[in-house]
């Protein structure tokens, strides 16, 4: 059973989590698309604070500047 705090949880990562779950794969870009979203910075953050847990509920891969 995972240590997580429902409340903590805001609606953008339940749609981050939504959207993994359907599509398993999405870039930043990809999901600033989904929001509509000037920025890619909002969603980076979001994507850090789901990673912050325990156990963290979704997983990254850094590809640095050239992949």
């Amino acid at each position: 059973m995972l240590n997580i705090d429902p409340l903590k949880i805001v609606e953008k990562q339940i749609v981050i989590l939504e959207a993994l779950a359907r599509f398993k794969y999405l870039t930043s870009k990809q999901l600033q698309l989904i929001f509509n979203s000037q920025s890619c910075s909002y969603i980076n953050a979001t994507i850090r604070n789901l990673k912050k847990y325990k156990y963290p509920l979704i997983k990254s891969i850094e590809f640095g500047i050239a992949p």
